[in-house]
């Protein structure tokens, strides 16, 4: 929550432009609005019982608002999925400014955005109800993962809101947001994972599994890295050796800054998938190239590939990983 208010200079400057002399209408706090900038309305602050009422009589009296920004700590979990509903009901879009973040039941509020835009920080973690007792937490959590499958919420995400407890804070940075598909429009967004069915089998889903993980560490190291930690378990068989995740993507991060500019395609028909009830073992051909520029070194090959996917209920984690290089050029 660090980030809170630390910018919310740049808010006021977006919402009140300095042509305009107009003041900002705080009548319906925490949303605000500047009847100048007829597009824009914002919700600052945390959000509570009577935030829903608030929203919707800020939007009566900007009814060309399109665009949502939001700068808040939370707060109360079913307003806020209330607001969540007629965000994606009006397809109105949301957006976190640099240097400002929406934490918590905000979060809600971001995913329904019909566009989602993020310069600043997302942070998400468990819901507790408001009434502290368990059938209302049973039921709001019921309610939370009805509005997260709604608005095609990556399961990864799901996860990391689930295992986070409500004293802390899971956050995303804009890169993480952009390579877990949440930014984006609607229409470009990446559809969370599917589980099993008769349409997508175990293996369909290790097949794209192991192609996406390919595709994450050829992407640039401050969008492959640490998004790959999500890619493995927590103990990891690691070209023979028994590591901690956190160990595995050190010795991912170690690679990349030795070689900054990645590669890896998987050669066509060289996959071969095997599955038991929990566990898919995968062997691919995997095509690569590294640079260095600033040390100007290059290396090509191809490589065995060989993963052991371990799944997990929502999706596949790699529990061991090994491979041979075939060529070296």
């Amino acid at each position: 929550m660090v980030l809170l208010f630390r910018n919310l200079a740049l808010l006021l400057a977006i919402l009140l432009p300095q042509t305009v002399q107009a003041e900002l209408v705080t009548k319906y706090d925490p949303v605000i609005y500047d009847p100048e900038v007829p597009e824009i309305v914002a919700i600052v602050g945390t959000i509570d019982a009577r935030t829903p009422l608030n929203f919707s009589r800020a939007l009566e009296e900007m009814p060309r608002a399109t665009e949502v920004i939001l700068a808040s700590d939370g707060g109360s979990v079913l307003p806020a999925l209330t607001i969540a509903r007629e965000i994606d009901r009006l397809k109105l879009n949301t957006t976190i400014l640099p240097d400002t973040g929406c934490y918590s039941a905000c979060a809600f509020l971001f995913f329904a955005g019909n566009e989602r835009a993020s310069s600043g920080e997302l942070g998400v973690h468990q819901i507790s109800s408001d009434s502290g007792d368990l059938e209302s937490g049973q039921l709001a959590l019921s309610d939370m993962m009805d509005v997260l499958s709604d608005y095609n919420v990556p399961d990864d995400v799901i996860v990391d809101m689930l295992r986070t407890p409500p004293e802390e804070m899971h956050i995303y940075t804009p890169e993480q947001l952009a390579t877990l598909g949440i930014i984006g429009t609607s229409s470009s967004r990446v559809a969370k994972p599917t589980t099993p069915t008769a349409d997508m089998s175990k293996k369909d889903l290790a097949a794209a599994f192991v192609q996406d993980f390919n595709r994450l560490w050829s992407l640039p190291n401050a969008q492959a890295v640490d998004t790959l930690a999500e890619k493995y378990a927590l103990t990891v068989n690691y070209y023979g050796k028994s590591l901690t995740n956190f160990a595995v993507i050190e010795d991912k991060r170690a690679f990349a800054e030795r070689w900054p500019l990645r590669e890896y395609l998987i050669e066509p028909g060289s996959t071969a998938i095997n599955c038991d009830e929990l566990t898919c073992r995968v062997e691919t051909i995997v095509a690569w190239q590294t640079s260095a520029p600033e040390r100007g070194a290059r290396s090509r090959g191809r490589a065995l590939q060989s993963l052991t996917l371990v799944w997990n209920g929502s999706g596949f984690r790699i529990s061991v990983e090994d491979g041979t290089v075939l060529e070296r050029q």
